[in-house]
């Protein structure tokens, strides 16, 4: 029967709106027979009405009128349905033509008038005192190969053995492979080694990249994201570049590590105060253009960023490859982006505040700007002048709303919704009760049980339907693994009729572990092809965690680092063995004592007949 259901293919498309629909009926009890009709008569008639204007903007309500309403305007921002507006294609085509009017524009040629001339040499002055004397021993110490994919390397077979064991992965543009060979590689003879191994002269045109390919991933219902992939050199370099000026932040007060908490922190104490505004930028990186970064960096930082600045983008469009030439040169895929943009973009705005003589708070993630709201009458007239655009839809300067870095708050409140993301599919049984977790715990993440009762109370059915068991994990777990609860005695909605999942507990030599099953979205193995990588890695003082259960080609891998309290439900995490007993399929949960130098574990087993994907 197991295997039956692990062949059957849910559809996300019929619970993703049944999640809108039980979400608008449990938000009635609070707000009336009828809030949101209008919007649900649209879902339920014509996708396209829906995504039209049934949400109009909200205006000063109460908070909890004002936080239903903005979670049902956005559960469905980020997922697109089967037959949803806009078809792949259409969609393709638009964020293409998207992207080259932005190039159109940031192309146009402005003369700097005297007050952008001010800002600009302002913000050149801030950034050389954050950024000081460039290091290009630093740059060779703090590279790294990106866990992700580049270009020759796709996402799937993105380990560091095979990126520097596979000819077509080593790929470079002529000036960093120069930089790789003529001051990396003499400096670092294991490296030096394993390079020698790859034949580069087989396929010389690997070096030649110095276009870079347009690659659209999801964002919304109406637009997708435009990213370009950089070679594995040039991003190996860009790491080095990036990590230098995340650094030079760090001691001048921007620690782009804890920024993001700093944020959220901030935005709930402005949106009752409103002494600050929040801002966010549109195309926020395709924005950095070779003009500014000229201007506005250091002459020896400008000149080592160009190492991985491009010019020269090729995209498909109408079943045609074509190339073209671009104003942007650090899009997304760069791993130096973020960091440049959070100080170029504080730069400007500080220099504004400085030449304003306006105190206050000045606060830069990425895109994500905190500045006083007294400049913000400065900022819309500055900014255009350096080619940078505001996002009207997440500016809010008099409005009592803040969101910055993934918080939402109104009035002191967080309003955050919870975001359906994805498109539609057809799930396997076990992936699509990682679905459903998933979207259970998101939702309890934003809402009390007793406000979504009805919704919950659908997916636990909804699970019900396709397993026998209701599995529940601590909240240090992945949203897929299982329902999180506080407590192992903890039973969802009070629901005791629930067949729940054991939860074992045992005391013994001074520590206490637990014992519990949950799912595994990412089982894959894998051979090795050489080991020298992860023993190069580990003398930079750095471990692959992407590859950590996947390294070893026996029937047992290690488990995954991770500091843990033994003494706490709620601070269990993953520490655990892949074993292979005969017949039945094994897995370990392990726990350390805070206090003790001994071990404790459990053994908990499953019936042969599992999907793969189960541990």
């Amino acid at each position: 029967m197991a295997n039956k259901k692990n062949q059957c293919h849910y559809d996300t498309d019929v619970v993703a709106r049944n999640i809108w629909l039980s979400l608008a009926r449990d938000f009635r009890t609070s707000e009336g027979g009828d809030f949101c009709r209008k919007a649900e008569a649209a879902l339920l008639t014509d996708i396209a009405e829906f995504r039209g204007d049934v949400f109009p903007e909200l205006g000063e309500l109460p908070v909890g009128r004002y936080k239903r309403h903005a979670q049902l305007a956005s559960l469905l921002k980020k997922y697109r349905f089967g037959k949803d507006v806009f078809t792949d294609e259409e969609l393709h085509n638009r964020t293409i033509d998207s992207y080259f009017d932005v190039q159109k524009r940031l192309a146009q040629y402005k003369p700097m008038g005297p007050l952008a001339l001010k800002v600009v040499q302002r913000a050149r002055s801030i950034a050389r005192r954050i950024l000081g004397e460039y290091s290009p021993e630093d740059n060779i110490l703090f590279a790294k190969f990106g866990k992700k994919s580049s270009i020759g390397c796709p996402l799937s077979l993105a380990y560091i053995d095979e990126k520097l064991t596979n000819v077509r992965a080593f790929t470079s543009s002529s000036q960093c492979f120069k930089w790789f060979k003529n001051d990396v590689l003499p400096g670092d003879p294991i490296l030096s080694q394993m390079v020698q191994k790859v034949d580069l002269t087989v396929q010389p045109k690997n070096l030649e990249h110095e276009s870079l390919a347009l690659v659209n991933v999801p964002k919304t219902w109406k637009t997708y994201r435009t990213i370009t992939p950089l070679t594995l050199l040039s991003l190996f370099y860009s790491y080095g570049f990036g990590h230098q000026v995340t650094e030079r932040l760090k001691d001048a007060g921007l620690d782009i590590r804890r920024l993001q908490g700093v944020h959220q922190k901030l935005v709930k104490r402005f949106s009752m105060s409103l002494t600050h505004a929040t801002a966010d930028l549109s195309v926020a990186s395709d924005s950095l253009i070779s003009e500014s970064l000229n201007r506005i960096l250091p002459r020896k930082w400008y000149c080592a960023l160009k190492r991985v600045m491009t010019h020269q983008v090729v995209f498909t469009k109408g079943g045609e490859t074509r190339s073209a030439y671009t104003e942007s040169v650090l899009p997304m895929g760069n791993g130096c982006t973020f960091p440049v943009e959070t100080l170029v973009f504080y730069c400007i705005t500080k220099a504004i505040g400085e030449l304003a003589e306006v105190d206050g708070i000045y606060s830069v993630y990425g895109d994500d700007l905190i500045y006083p709201s007294r400049l913000h009458k400065y900022i819309i007239r500055v900014f255009p002048l350096l080619k940078l655009v505001l996002n009207p839809e997440k500016t809010f300067v008099s409005f009592p709303f803040r969101e910055s870095c993934g918080a939402d708050y109104y009035r002191g409140c967080d309003v955050r919704p919870f975001f359906l993301k994805g498109e539609r599919q057809q799930l396997s049984r076990t992936q699509y009760l990682c679905f459903l977790h998933k979207t259970f715990n998101g939702l309890t993440q934003r809402w009390h049980e007793e406000e979504i009762r009805s919704t919950l109370r659908y997916l636990l059915l909804e699970m019900l339907r396709v397993t026998d068991f209701i599995y529940r994990v601590p909240p240090g777990f992945p949203d897929t693994a299982g329902i999180k609860v506080s407590s192992p005695e903890i039973v969802p909605l009070g629901m005791s009729e629930l067949p729940l999942s054991p939860v074992t507990a045992t005391f013994a030599h001074g520590s206490r572990w637990f014992g519990f099953t949950f799912y595994n979205s990412t089982s894959a193995r894998r051979f090795v092809k050489s080991v020298e990588p992860y023993y190069w890695l580990a003398l930079q003082g750095e471990t692959d965690r992407t590859d950590a259960p996947n390294f070893w080609d026996t029937d047992y891998s290690v488990y995954t680092e991770a500091p843990t309290s033994a003494l706490s439900w709620q601070k269990t995490v993953r520490r655990r063995y892949y074993m292979n007993k005969g017949k039945r399929k094994c897995k370990r949960v392990v726990s350390y004592s805070p206090t003790t130098a001994s071990r404790s574990e459990t053994l908990l087993t499953t019936k042969l007949g599992f999907s793969s994907d189960w541990i």
